[in-house]
């Protein structure tokens, strides 16, 4: 519901270390854990069952026509396939062939994983194990058991009942690549529970007699040192294997895997995850009344997180959470549930608010994130319906009574999408910096909307965050640039900030995160960000000793 963190993409990332020698919230809580082993499980395990070499004959109305149709049209980026599938599978059913129906949900499973829908990945894979143990193909079984712990472990929902699925899996496949796979997944869900002997025990059972220990086993160790806490160890654990050159001599880069761990073991994050928890779990248990009472007790909370969001925004976050959001459908359930909330409790700010955010969600969905060119006449129209609808919920909820600053990031989001004209954009912009002058919500709304994929010129995007900083003046003003940096490093929309935008003060930036670590000295994604942002600006004097103290 909330924008967030871009997330590191898996197909990418996978993509990435095919051709390594080894062979996608901005809240720090939204971040779900990522283990490189548990990723490397997608290229070693889920060889696909359904051919995508060639277009299947349109007129082939079988499973596996249908799902090489579906095939093709995924493979091209075109949402469409993931219905076609569904309906290959409905058809392999009345089917009744076992092998091409885990096959088929094998490949949708896997499709809506690379759309970070984990939890509809998880039932699929869940279900195929279950027809695999009837079939009694213990390849099946462990595929979907070790498939199964993937993404328990991609939404950072890790229990000992994953080490038993991970040790029946191996139990039937011991010697595949799949399985060495999964024995580093074991190390990994060992040292997330806290169960260090073991999790250093499996990482040598790894690394066995070979000469040396690979990529994927150094990341392991580095993920364990920082479960230890030995953060300044894990860092240079870290490095080692992200400065490694790929058969193209250029560096892999992994800082959204390390950054995601960070998060993972940021106290400060955990904090976080808890309120916006709490806010999806009302949500869905339909507790209206303690829902409303949430936020207003965090709307009186004036504490903010190192990026500068109050609480009330992890409230919102939370509620986003209640549903998938990744799809136009997901979005239409989540209105269709925040929706009885406001009408449970019509004179709620924080509903109307809310129903808001999850409809202008489904109008971007509706568009898609593309450049403008590349948006669809169909799509145009499916936003600018959703978001006018938005714009009138949010004129709703204002009549009700005092809003909070999420109320004018909900405002600038639609009227980004609206195109709406400076003069106009400006006018709520400044009318919530005046009512919210510490909302870093909306300096970074403003920040959004001046990037050259935007609104915004040449020179303008830098010109404006130096103003601002000024404006506010001192230490905070720094810290202002500072978080702002921060943020719009964690969209990804640019690999290099400081290359890409030549008139940023890494001076200042350094500054502004030096005054933020004394502020949150417990924040560990705070200072990971500062390590790569000093390795992009090529500063040698920001060490991992330095930043982290040990």
């Amino acid at each position: 519901m909330c924008r967030r963190i871009l997330e590191f993409s898996l197909h990418d990332w996978i993509s990435k270390l095919a051709d390594s020698t080894f062979s996608r919230s901005r809240i720090g809580g939204s971040v779900r854990l990522f283990s490189i082993s548990a990723a490397l499980l997608l290229s070693s395990s889920c060889s696909q069952i359904t051919p995508t070499g060639s277009s299947a004959p349109p007129n082939d109305q079988s499973a596996m026509g249908l799902s090489r149709q579906a095939a093709d049209m995924l493979k091209n980026k075109d949402p469409r396939g993931e219905e076609l599938m569904r309906q290959a599978a409905k058809v392999a059913e009345t089917e009744g062939n076992p092998y091409t129906i885990m096959g088929i949900n094998n490949n949708l499973a896997e499709w809506l994983f690379n759309k970070e829908r984990y939890k509809e990945a998880r039932a699929l894979y869940v279900a195929m194990t279950e027809r695999a143990a009837k079939a009694s193909n213990s390849e099946w079984q462990s595929r979907g058991l070790f498939e199964t712990v993937r993404c328990d472990i991609k939404n950072n929902t890790v229990t000992e009942a994953d080490v038993e699925m991970l040790k029946k899996g191996l139990a039937l496949d011991s010697t595949s690549h799949a399985s060495a796979t999964a024995k580093r997944s074991l190390a990994h869900v060992y040292s997330t529970l806290g169960q260090f002997e073991k999790a250093e025990a499996q990482i040598k059972e790894n690394i066995g007699t070979t000469a040396a220990a690979s990529a994927n086993d150094i990341l392991e160790q580095s993920y364990l040192a920082l479960c230890q806490g030995k953060y300044s160890e894990s860092f240079e654990l870290f490095k080692k294997v992200h400065q490694m050159p790929g058969k193209d001599g250029k560096p892999h880069r992994y800082w959204n895997l390390y950054n995601s761990w960070l998060q993972f073991q940021d106290p400060l994050s955990q904090e976080w995850r808890k309120n916006t928890a709490a806010a999806r779990d009302l949500l869905l248990a339909k507790d209206y009344s303690k829902l409303d009472a949430l936020a207003e007790q965090l709307r009186k909370d004036n504490s903010i997180n190192p990026k500068g969001y109050r609480k009330i925004y992890g409230f919102y976050e939370g509620v986003g959470d209640a549903h998938e959001t990744n799809n136009a459908e997901g979005c239409k359930l989540l209105s269709e549930e925040i929706d009885k909330w406001a009408k449970a409790n019509p004179k709620s700010t924080a509903a109307m608010t809310a129903l808001a955010e999850a409809q202008k969600s489904l109008a971007w969905k509706m568009r898609g994130t593309g450049w403008a060119r590349t948006v669809t006449q169909e799509g145009w129209k499916g936003m600018e319906a959703h978001l006018s609808e938005a714009a009138s919920t949010l004129e709703l909820a204002k009549k009700l009574g005092p809003v909070d600053e999420h109320w004018y990031g909900t405002k600038l989001g639609i009227l980004l999408g609206q195109s709406a004209s400076n003069e106009d954009y400006n006018r709520v912009y400044k009318d919530g910096i005046d009512q919210f002058p510490t909302a870093e919500e909306l300096y970074y709304d403003k920040a959004y909307r001046l990037q050259p994929r935007w609104h915004g010129e040449q020179g303008e995007f830098e010109d404006w965050l130096k103003d601002e900083a000024n404006r506010i003046g001192g230490d905070n003003g720094d810290r202002l640039y500072a978080r702002i940096i921060y943020q719009l490093d964690d969209s990804e929309l640019y690999k290099n900030l400081f290359t890409e935008f030549s008139d940023l003060d890494w001076k200042r930036t350094k500054h502004g995160f030096e005054l933020l670590m004394k502020d949150y000295p417990k924040a560990l994604a705070l200072r990971g960000k500062l390590l790569k942002l000093a390795e992009n600006t090529e500063d040698a004097t920001i060490t991992s000793k330095a930043v982290f103290g040990k």
